[in-house]
């Protein structure tokens, strides 16, 4: 009779207990699951177990009893569909096979534990919550989801051990951070405000997204941590890809480092804040790289700025707001052979002796640079604060200066101007209302100003030295005043609009230029580009007109002819040949006299397939009282073999 009392007391607390026979077995309690009282030979196994365990609604896997070395060699999230959270503990667990985390799956790191790939792939789609410390290895591939975003938006250096102590070099962990980042579109570098130290050379990184927390977040080679040495502190090479962004942090160099950041074929890029202080060579160097914009960001103690090379005709363009450079030694920016490029409200500051705040022209192939918009800002320099094309180099065409605050550092060299222009090489150019001060010329110019270069009236202060307003190729052109105008009698005979505020030939100057490209059709000899050119324009002796034509060929085998004509006289022939991607040019003179009607033509230069070509100069006899064309001809198999992408006929003074 007790025990059967003793029974019905233990039977009664059990059932107010809730207890559930189920729920008390080893490992199991309601939606959780305990891992290491699942069977397995690794604890890649127990894991798959203990998730496979649960039920389909999900739940969470508590893998916190498998501490100390692990092994995993089996993927333990293979076919999970349902939603699952993952504990692991202070367990070090390193795969032999590839993971891949689905979407579905959380996976919880509490610090100590560490996932380390042996030479195999991590793919993570799913959602990661840990605190900022080391919970991956820096070995095995590792990718956030190419084809399917992943959960985990934000990623973080420490994640793969960096500690921003400002001397432990943390170069080890940014590799291997960013190396799982495969493209723009997938996860967010973050940066806490913290000193990092790259004491080794990053690899280069493709288009990813880099963002700090501002000044407070350093980027540092050298000083209390190890210096990387002569090699960039971060290269991107986005082979064409989008959404490269960087953003919110600082770069502490060395003289030792060539380029604070080169950025290579990026498409859709933005820097928003970025600041390099001390890099041996240039702060921010971008190549081919398009429709990009860069705000309110600088470069200190460098020998140059930012420069922009190669940003191509044909794609958007490089928009560069509120730039600041200051401590440059020659450049405090430099845009070569790239088209479309805008600075607004930047600030150059250049302090070595021949330095220049903005250089702009073509390169050396020679590919021009073109449609380049100056607007606001400071511009110092010891040379020149901007330049305008150079010497040996391709031309540059439509550049306009507006509203810029232009001004000589210390101590100017003799000869300094505020703008100079190499004005064979610069065409379409533009120079009004700008403050220029201190300088020893306002304007210079290394050849003949015509129509092509327009200055209206600047504000002209302080001048040193010989103080001429512009220096017309080594000839006082104009004065200045005492109110820092140009003087009006001074400007009569240089054509001087008062009531328009500009200073052009009225005569002399561009009479026609043409920049849409024509290609060869088909077979046989096609014009290109043909201009007819008034009658009575060479109608005095001693007149003259200069035609610069250029173009390229078509990347193929076929042989092509190029033929120059004025009227029916053949000025130049080049082919056939095999021409395959080369740019070509050629630049004549056509001068009237000692009699009308007897003209020489004057080849002053000639490229074509990559050579410098010699072309004997020529008599002929033209009627200048009728229309005489001027035009170029192609010949190959195939259309567009040969193009023509330029005609400009500029009549001389």
């Amino acid at each position: 009779m007790r025990l059967g009392k003793s029974w019905t007391f233990a039977a009664v607390m059990i059932l107010a207990s809730g207890y559930d026979a189920g729920a008390q077995t080893p490992g199991r309690s309601g939606t959780t699951r305990i891992c290491d009282q699942f069977n397995g030979e690794s604890a890649g196994v127990k894991i798959a177990a203990c998730i496979a365990d649960l039920p389909s609604t999900g739940g969470t896997a508590d893998a916190r009893g498998l501490d100390g070395p692990q092994t995993i060699s089996s993927d333990p999230f293979s076919s999970v569909t349902k939603p699952v959270t993952l504990i692991l503990g202070a367990g070090q667990y390193a795969s032999s096979t590839d993971i891949s985390v689905p979407s579905n799956v959380t996976v919880r790191f509490e610090r100590g534990a560490r996932l380390t790939m042996n030479g195999t792939s991590l793919t993570w789609r799913g959602g990661i919550d840990s605190g900022l410390y080391q919970i991956f290895g820096t070995t095995g591939r590792m990718s956030w989801g190419a084809t399917e975003l992943s959960r985990t938006v934000y990623i973080y250096p420490e994640w793969w051990g960096a500690l921003g102590d400002g001397s432990t070099n943390d170069s080890e962990a940014f590799n291997a951070a960013l190396a799982s980042i495969r493209g723009g579109t997938e996860a967010t570098l973050r940066l806490r405000r913290a000193e990092y130290c790259l004491g080794t050379p990053l690899a280069a990184i493709n288009s990813v997204r880099i963002i700090g927390e501002g000044l407070g977040t350093n980027l540092k080679t050298g000083g209390s941590c190890a210096n990387m040495g002569a090699s960039n502190v971060l290269t991107f090479n986005a082979s064409g890809g989008n959404g490269l962004h960087l953003e919110g942090f600082q770069i502490t160099g060395t003289s030792t480092q060539l380029d604070g950041i080169e950025i290579n074929n990026a498409h859709l890029w933005r820097i928003d804040s970025v600041h390099i202080n001390k890099v041996g060579g240039t702060g921010f160097q971008i190549n081919a790289s398009y429709s990009g914009t860069m705000i309110n960001s600088s470069v200190s103690s460098a020998d140059r700025g930012l420069e922009i090379q190669r940003v191509g005709e044909g794609s958007g363009g490089v928009t560069v707001v509120g730039f600041l450079s200051s401590d440059i030694t020659s450049f405090g920016a430099r845009i070569e052979a790239s088209v479309g490029v805008a600075l607004i409200n930047c600030e150059l500051n250049v302090y070595g002796p021949n330095g220049i705040g903005l250089y702009v022209a073509g390169n050396a192939t020679p590919v021009y640079s073109s449609g380049v918009e100056i607007s606001g800002g400071l511009y110092v320099g010891n040379k020149a604060g901007i330049q305008i094309g150079a010497a040996g180099t391709g031309p540059v065409y439509g550049v306009t200066i507006h509203g810029a605050n232009i001004i000589a550092w210390t101590n100017p060299v003799a000869g300094s101007a505020g703008v100079l222009v190499t004005t064979d090489k610069a065409y379409g150019v533009d120079i009004r209302g700008n403050e220029i001060k201190g300088w020893s010329r306002a304007i210079k110019t290394t050849g003949i100003i015509s129509g092509d270069v327009t200055i209206g009236v600047n504000s002209v202060r302080n001048l040193v030295g010989d103080q001429w307003y512009v220096d017309q190729n080594g000839a006082q052109m104009v004065t200045a005043d005492g109110k820092g105008l140009p003087t009006t009698a001074s400007l009569t005979s240089a054509g001087y609009d008062q009531a328009a505020g500009t200073l052009a030939y009225r005569r002399a100057g561009r009479v026609h230029s043409d920049t849409v490209a024509v290609g060869n059709s088909g077979t046989g000899e096609r014009s290109l580009m043909t201009w007819t050119m008034p009658a009575g324009i060479l109608n005095e002796t001693g007149r003259s007109i200069t035609v610069k034509v250029w173009g390229d060929t078509a990347a193929n085998g076929n042989n092509k002819t190029l033929r120059c004509y004025y009227d029916s006289q053949l000025i130049a022939s080049f082919g056939p040949t095999a021409s395959n991607k080369q740019p070509w040019s050629l630049e004549y003179t056509i001068l009237v006299g000692p009699t009308l009607n007897a003209e020489q033509i004057l080849v002053s230069s000639a490229g074509w397939n990559g050579k410098n070509e010699v072309v004997t100069t020529l008599s002929a006899t033209v009627n200048t009282g009728t229309a005489s064309a001027i035009k170029c001809t192609g010949e190959g198999r195939d259309d567009n073999d040969i193009v023509q992408r330029g005609l400009i006929v500029q009549l001389l003074p």
